[in-house]
C-alpha cells in the first residue's frame, strides 16, 4: 500500500491457496482469482482487482482448489507474473511458508528477488535455516528477510529506530604500528 501511495502501479497477489485471507485485509470479496485464472476459468481483466483508495491492484486466492502446488506448476502462473512485470512497477506475491508446503518454492523461481517473511521471536534459528536452504534448493535463494511483529515497547527486549554511526577501528601489527 504504500508503495502504491507513492504512485508506484503495484500489483499484490495473494498465492496462498489453501489459508490465503489477503482479500479480508484489504476488504475485498474472494470472488474470482488465481485459482480460476490459473485454470483458465477466468481473464486478467478479471481476477485483477483495482483497489481504492490504496491505490493498488490485487489479485486474491480465488476458490480455493485441491491441488494448490500442481496448480501453481501450470505455465499460467509465469505467463501472470511475466505480464505482471511488465505492466507494474513491483508485482508482490505472497505464498504460504516454505516449511509447511512446496508453493513458496514453486512460486519463487518465478520472482525476480524472495524475501523471507519471519514473525520476531517465534521461529528458531534451525526453522530459519532450513527455510533458507530449501529455498536454495529450489533455485530460488532468499534475497532478504522481512520482520513482522517486533514489539518496539521499551522494555520488552527488542529496540527500532534509525540511527547513523561510524566505528573506527585500529589494529596494530607485528612491529607495534598502528594501522586504521
Amino acid at each position: 500500500v504504500v508503495l502504491a501511495q507513492t504512485g508506484k502501479r503495484v500489483l499484490l497477489i495473494d498465492a496462498d491457496m489453501r489459508k490465503g485471507h489477503l482479500n479480508r485485509l484489504l476488504g475485498s470479496e474472494r470472488g474470482l482469482g488465481l485459482s480460476e485464472y490459473i485454470a483458465g476459468h477466468a481473464s486478467l481483466a478479471e481476477v485483477v482487482k483495482r483497489l481504492d483508495p490504496c491505490d493498488l491492484d490485487f489479485v486474491g486466492t480465488g476458490t480455493r482448489p485441491p491441488n494448490p502446488s500442481e496448480l501453481l506448476m501450470h505455465d499460467r502462473l509465469s505467463e501472470l507474473l511475466h505480464w505482471a512485470s511488465e505492466t507494474h512497477d513491483f508485482v508482490i506475491v505472497d505464498a504460504p511458508p516454505i516449511l509447511a508446503v512446496t508453493d513458496a518454492a514453486v512460486i519463487a523461481r518465478h520472482a525476480g528477488a524472495a524475501l523471507m517473511v519471519v514473525r520476531a521471536g517465534a521461529h528458531p534459528m534451525g526453522e530459519i535455516e532450513e527455510s533458507v536452504k530449501r529455498m536454495r534448493q529450489s533455485g530460488a535463494p532468499v534475497r532478504g528477510f522481512v520482520m513482522n511483529g517486533l514489539d518496539t515497547r521499551p522494555g520488552y527486549g527488542y529496540r527500532y529506530g534509525y540511527q547513523y554511526g561510524y566505528r573506527y577501528v585500529y589494529k596494530y601489527g607485528a612491529d607495534g604500528s598502528s594501522k586504521s
